[in-house]
């Protein structure tokens, strides 16, 4: 049954037959690597989740995010792959924009970087790009708050001298994007 859904079924059914194998040979999820990578990251894909995933003791379903955390985990025990695992779903994060999937792909660098603190070379670099994903929201959480403390101050004034784009984004939006946080760094900064 799992070999005819990992040939025949729909995307999210043949993500749901990789995890479901896993149990039966932990080595399935790394010789289907391409096929996790290719399913999470297509944003065409993304809402078939939550129409079709349920679990028999969970009331909701399942969002792509939830099924990405799952398939992370079956790459506990090689943390080679797992390592790969996070930062391809990082990289196709970014080449489509897909906030919500770096979020999730962040969580799983964290939580892997705490298993596996080896794998800090290549997650630490994705970690801080995913970072950058959610820095227009700390500074607009920041505005809210009001007065920035020394240390923020310090941190903002860094990040206003780098030298680089701030933007996520890697088209004509970065500059509009770079432009709007850059102009948020100062309005914190001016505050008293």
């Amino acid at each position: 049954m799992l070999d005819g859904l990992l040939r025949d079924g729909e995307p999210v059914m043949k993500v749901a037959a990789v995890i479901a194998w896993a149990r039966l040979d932990p080595q399935e999820p790394v010789r289907r690597i391409d096929l996790l990578v290719e399913t999470l990251s297509d944003l065409a894909v993304r809402p078939r989740f939550e129409e079709i995933w349920y679990m028999s003791d969970v009331e909701e379903p399942f969002t792509r995010e939830a099924v990405v955390t799952r398939a992370a985990e079956l790459f506990d025990h090689d943390s080679r792959t797992a390592a790969s695992f996070v930062v391809r779903l990082a990289d196709a994060a970014a080449r489509t924009g897909d906030t919500e999937l770096s979020e999730a792909v962040l969580d799983e660098a964290w939580r892997l970087l705490v298993l596996r603190p080896s794998a800090a070379p290549a997650l630490l670099p994705v970690a801080g790009r995913l970072l950058e994903w959610l820095f227009g929201e700390a500074l607009r959480a920041l505005a809210r708050i009001g007065t920035p403390t020394p240390a923020t101050r310090a941190a903002l004034r860094t990040v206003r001298g780098f030298d680089g784009r701030l933007a996520q984004e890697r088209n004509y939006e970065a500059f509009l994007r770079d432009e709007e946080l850059r102009a948020a760094i100062e309005y914190l900064l001016a505050l008293p």
